[in-house]
């Protein structure tokens, strides 16, 4: 197969799949019933933007349409960035001063802010506006490292934000076990959060409370219904 084959093969996927993005989207807006007032209708928009936009995952797909629809693509991506926010947990571990450095700060705040924000985009789409949950076990799992995911964002963010808390964080293992104490809701008066702390408190307080009585329970409804 020459090389204008295969690109006019990887076009007409292209159009098909953005053809099927279409009628997908069209069909939610239905079942939603965008028509009866604006704040669905803003809410449609908004999961427009994030889910088919500013999702890595969509735009890796069109670029390489072969990849679309398939389970195991989807799979890489999530362990993929699993394994680069524990390797940037490993190295504040190993460096704490590298959190002092502006240029790798932008980054990791960057990376970091954009992975919560693609994860909890994810979660609102599949697990509240769609519902659409394929494989149980295998929609359970993905939360699971979703949710060590998070952790690890938040202890990262914790630490290179540290004068956000009072005493500040003196490593990324003292910020990670406050955010699992914090995401699990079970709390810690040794450390208080002062100023921008109280974003970051109350953004994790939500995501720990979102992902077990959204996530969880969508996930969990679904074992139920085959049960």
């Amino acid at each position: 197969m020459d090389a204008e084959t295969r690109k006019k093969e990887k076009e007409l996927l292209r159009a098909t799949h953005k053809l099927e993005r279409q009628k997908a989207r069209s069909l939610l807006k239905k079942s939603l019933g965008t028509d009866d007032g604006w704040v669905v209708k803003l809410v449609e928009m908004v999961d427009y933007i994030s889910f088919e936009k500013l999702s890595l995952l969509n735009w890796l797909t069109r670029l390489k349409p072969e990849w679309h629809g398939n389970v195991s693509v989807a799979e890489t991506y999530v362990v993929g960035w699993w394994l680069v926010e524990v390797i940037l947990f490993t190295l504040l571990a190993v460096s704490p001063n590298l959190a002092s450095h502006t240029s790798f700060l932008i980054l990791v705040l960057v990376l970091l802010i954009y992975r919560w924000y693609n994860i909890i985009s994810y979660w609102f789409h599949t697990h509240v506006l769609t519902g659409r949950v394929s494989s149980p076990i295998r929609a359970f799992i993905l939360t699971l490292i979703n949710f060590t995911e998070m952790l690890v964002i938040f202890a990262i963010l914790d630490f290179i934000l540290a004068k956000s808390f009072n005493p500040p964080f003196v490593s990324v293992a003292n910020s990670l076990d406050y955010t699992i104490r914090t995401m699990t809701t079970l709390g810690w008066d040794v450390y208080q959060p002062v100023k921008f702390g109280y974003i970051l408190f109350y953004i994790q307080i939500f995501s720990g409370i979102g992902t077990v009585a959204i996530v969880l329970g969508s996930v969990m409804s679904h074992f139920t219904r085959e049960n």
